[in-house]
């Protein structure tokens, strides 16, 4: 790994921890808000870190078009504004749920790009069919790496999320 991809790794760290906590934020779509923002902030330091041409308007078609087609975002929005009115059950599971899926979707679309952008790739030339397959393995990580660090409450856990040993194996 070099030194380019070792920083592309603690930029996509850094904004999981950011975009679980934007999760948190008690006013729905206000988080959902929150995470876009982080993540477009995460795509412009990638983009530097590689060296590619970042443009907002492009990053938020590029990573908007990916999770529309990935997560349907109105479901996960009416999800929001409607699970915390449900007596006890909707609070708790919004409490935990939304920063669990902000942080692992933020995490794929740290990867893909990460990806993207070492072998050469841009934002103009990003193409979402052969990314679809690579951001549903990664989010699937990103969930079951936050869901077993939420339990072991390891401090580097999202460093065990952005090199898994496991995958550097089986290659």
């Amino acid at each position: 790994m070099d030194e380019r991809d070792s920083q592309a790794n603690e930029i996509v760290k850094r904004h999981v921890l950011l975009s679980t906590g934007a999760g948190l934020i008690p006013i729905p779509f206000v988080n959902l808000a929150g995470v876009m923002a982080v993540q477009m902030k995460m795509l412009s330091e990638l983009s530097k870190n590689y060296g590619v041409d970042f443009s907002e308007h492009t990053g938020k078609s590029v990573v908007g078009s990916m999770l529309g087609g990935f997560l349907p975002l109105t479901t996960l929005g009416t999800a929001q504004g409607f699970l915390p009115m449900l007596p006890i059950i909707g609070g708790v599971v919004t409490i935990f749920a939304l920063p669990l899926v902000s942080g692992a979707v933020t995490y794929a679309v740290g990867q893909v790009f990460t990806k993207h952008f070492a072998s050469g790739g841009t934002l103009l030339d990003f193409d979402l069919s052969k990314a679809a397959g690579l951001f549903s393995s990664e989010y699937a990580k990103g969930t079951s790496d936050a869901s077993s660090d939420e339990s072991s409450k390891d401090e580097t856990a999202p460093s065990k999320s952005a090199a898994p040993a496991k995958s550097k194996t089986t290659k």
